[in-house]
């Protein structure tokens, strides 16, 4: 199910810039904004580097480089990739979007749109304060006559 959740209660839960899920040391704002700004950035997806092999030394600089390439590439409303969540009880990972969603931490947006699964021993109210529902769209809304 789709839900905006502010991105202060996302972190608290998991923050992508804190390196763990990377196995790499946490990435600051400050390196992706600077890579930004003088226009480093990889727009290449973690599979293909991970096919190109990409030295194990050059992890946290990947990282760096594609959160510069997104946070000059705001998200589009109707974005086919979808940043998907996955929780259960003892766990929470992104099954798809992580590093659009570290994106959208450096940026500072304060709502962020994730397609959450989760169990039922989860609550998602408690788990992250703020937490909306997003309808699902119309026939008339989706474009569906």
């Amino acid at each position: 199910m789709r839900y905006l959740v502010p991105i202060h209660s996302l972190k608290a839960v998991i923050n992508p810039l804190d390196g763990a899920m990377w196995q790499v040391d946490p990435i600051d704002p400050d390196e992706v904004r600077a890579a930004a700004g003088s226009g480093e950035v990889c727009d290449r997806s973690w599979a293909e580097m991970q096919a190109a092999n990409l030295p194990r030394e050059m992890h946290r600089t990947y990282h760096i480089l594609r959160l510069a390439w997104l946070l000059k590439a705001p998200p589009i409303a109707e974005d086919e990739h979808k940043i998907m969540l996955c929780v259960s009880a003892d766990r929470t990972c992104f099954l798809d979007g992580n590093h659009r969603a570290a994106a959208a931490i450096v940026r500072g947006d304060d709502l962020i749109e994730l397609f959450i699964s989760s169990s039922n021993e989860v609550d998602l109210d408690t788990l992250f304060p703020g937490i909306r529902p997003i309808p699902p769209a119309t026939e008339g809304e989706a474009g569906i006559s």
